[in-house]
């Protein structure tokens, strides 16, 4: 796969997540959407004018996402484990991934909208 097969949705997403993971992995707490914000916002900028905004930055801030919720998962294991039905660890797993991930993709999409107001306002950057 050559980097031209990427949607130019995809490109602003990843470079948004690049920016974003790094802010939001020391913040693991309920700053960590100020970083998945942030990503959206980056992925919102560079996202060309004939592509779709708000898809970016879902993506970026999914994509920034899923390395806060493997950390979460390293960091309390030992509290999920410690579940008396397992039915009851793995449910509650899910949950608190899904969780992540769907404040992930809010915050990305937020952010998008503020990064493409940004761009319309200050002028837009295409990604390299």
């Amino acid at each position: 796969m050559s980097p031209d097969d990427i949607s130019a949705e995809w490109r602003a997403a990843l470079l948004g997540a690049v920016v974003g993971v790094p802010l939001a992995l020391p913040l693991l707490t309920e700053q960590e959407a100020i970083g998945l914000l942030v990503a959206g916002v980056v992925a919102g900028y560079l996202t060309p004018t004939d592509a779709d905004t708000y898809a970016a930055g879902a993506r970026a801030g999914l994509v920034a996402a899923v390395p806060s919720t493997v950390w979460f998962f390293r960091t309390n294991a030992e509290r999920f484990v410690g579940y008396d039905p397992v039915m009851l660890a793995i449910a509650g797993g899910v949950v608190t991934a899904a969780l992540i991930l769907v404040v992930g993709y809010l915050a990305g999409g937020i952010g998008a909208g503020i990064g493409g107001w940004l761009a319309v306002q200050f002028g837009r950057k295409e990604p390299a």
